[in-house]
């Protein structure tokens, strides 16, 4: 009876309703904020996803469209995305491609539509991580707000687990 059990039930639903079921360890590795939640990043991940998509399709586009089946797209800190081609078949490339980098048995090469979608990427995962602490925040100033009604929850639940010790001795 000591706790407001309407409030209590409506601050987990807030939390449920905001926070995903398994979050990641920090705010800032993204995707703690449950889908559905807020419009705005719901629009930002379905962009984000439609822009890794096209660069997932784009190895097989490519093959067919050059003739080159020794072609994969790629990302690493250095380089960014990038399209490998192994050596054997770097004669193929289209004039369109423009080389990056020189390896043992492949070169790396870029392409304008690849650049742009790389740029589109950063700019979205860099937005998309603003929004997301900022709903977090917004989340965690909500949940501060009830720290007396966490508290006597608290208490009510570690009285009761004293009960229910004692009972079951």
């Amino acid at each position: 009876d000591r706790v407001d059990h309407g409030a209590a039930g409506s601050l987990a639903a807030d939390l449920d309703a905001a926070i995903v079921d398994d979050p990641p360890g920090t705010v800032s590795q993204g995707g703690i904020i449950r889908r559905g939640y807020d419009d705005d990043l719901d629009d930002l991940v379905a962009r984000h996803e439609d822009a890794l998509s096209w660069i997932d399709s784009l190895p097989d586009r490519e093959k067919r469209r050059t003739g080159i089946t020794h072609l994969s797209v790629d990302r690493n800190k250095t380089d960014g995305y990038y399209i490998q081609v192994g050596k054997s078949e770097t004669d193929a490339v289209p004039e369109e491609y423009e080389e990056i980098k020189t390896l043992k048995n492949a070169k790396r090469y870029t392409i304008a539509e690849l650049d742009e979608r790389e740029r589109e990427i950063l700019r979205l995962e860099e937005r998309r991580h603003e929004l997301e602490r900022e709903l977090f925040e917004g989340v965690r100033e909500r949940v501060a707000e009830r720290a007396a009604l966490l508290q006597a929850v608290g208490r009510t639940l570690s009285e009761m687990d004293v009960l229910a010790s004692l009972a079951t001795h």
